[in-house]
Order: C-alpha cells, then structure tokens, then sequence
C-alpha cells in the first residue's frame, strides 16, 4: 500500500508538471510507476471453487472499503494474529482496515479510483479437504487519464474445500504464518 501512496503523489507531480508545460517532470518516478493502457481485468473464474474464491475476495475487499471490521476479521487469514492476545488482534484489525480506507479516501481526494482484483490464479495446491491458492491481484488506479496497476500476490486458503476462503497477503511474514497450519511439505510447493 505503501507503494500505491507513492504512486499517487508521483502522478499528482507528473500532472501538475504536464498541466503548467513543465518539462522538469522526474523521469526516474515515471519509470517506477507501473503505467498501463487500460485497467487489467480480473480474472474469469473457471470452476465453481475459483468463483467462490473470487466472489469472496471480492467481498473482503468491499468490507475493507466499508470499514466492516467483523466482516473482515471472517476474510483475512486467522492464523495472521494467532499468537496475540485478543485485544491486539482486534486492534490489529482495525489498523489494517484504516491503513486501506485511508488509502482509497486519499486516492479519491486526488482524483483516483481503485479498483482491486484478482487477476490470474497462478498456483493451486489441494491437501484432502485443504486448497490454498497463489493469486495475483491488481490493485488498479485509474485518473487524469491514467491507468497504473500495482500487482501483488496473496494466498487464499480454504479448509473446507472451497466453502469459504481466508486471504494472506505474500509477505516475509508468510510462510511463518502458514507453517503452523501446514507441513513444511505443503509450504514448500506454495513457495517454490
């Protein structure tokens, strides 16, 4: 997210630049931000699970945008806090809730939208009733006739055979997180 705010600052200066004929624009923070030609599209499920998966994320995603902290808290991946107590996770989640509200409110005030998608399902791991899967997701920014999209990855993870899914974003932290759940066996195949 971090990446995104600085996304929109660059695009605020290069805009300020090319509105007043400015031709100081930094070309260095033009080639750090990831331009596009158009939004990228999310992708089209193409079994039941993966649309499942991909509504839900679309849910989380909502909720985080509406501030809907419990309705978070069914989304983001429960082993994430596991290790603190209760009065931290619940402030945790409100944390990660303002991060990314606050996010979209500065984005919008500089005339952005976000858009946040999944947009390619790139590993598919099954374990009896467990499936996690590596997805991308495009968080893409559109304004002032501009398209950037910011492209990560995250983990979604079901114990109920695609049921319900818990989103993880790929982090240093993950493959921790995920160990105490998962055999190193299962880890190793979601990393490599």
């Amino acid at each position: 997210m971090r990446k995104l705010i600085f996304y929109i600052s660059a695009i605020c200066i290069c805009i300020s630049c090319i509105s007043s004929n400015s031709q100081t624009a930094n070309s260095k923070d033009n080639a750090e931000i990831p331009f596009v030609s158009s939004p990228i599209p999310a992708y089209t499920a193409s079994s039941p699970l993966e649309e499942n998966l991909v509504n839900q994320f679309n849910i989380y995603i909502d909720a985080m945008r509406n501030g809907n902290v419990e309705l978070v808290k069914q989304y983001l991946y429960s082993d994430l806090f596991a290790q603190y107590p209760a009065d931290y996770k619940n402030r945790a989640y409100q944390t990660i809730v303002n991060l990314f509200q606050n996010t979209v409110t500065e984005t919008e005030n500089n005339g952005f939208t976000i858009n946040c998608v999944i947009s390619d399902i790139l590993k598919q791991i099954s374990d009896n009733d467990r499936q996690i899967y590596v997805c991308e997701t495009t968080m893409n920014l559109s304004g002032h006739d501009k398209f950037i999209a910011d492209k990560s990855q995250i983990f979604a993870i079901s114990t109920n055979n695609g049921e319900s899914w818990q989103f993880l974003e790929m982090s240093e932290d993950a493959e921790h997180i995920l160990s105490l759940r998962f055999s190193q066996r299962i880890i190793s195949q979601i990393v490599e």
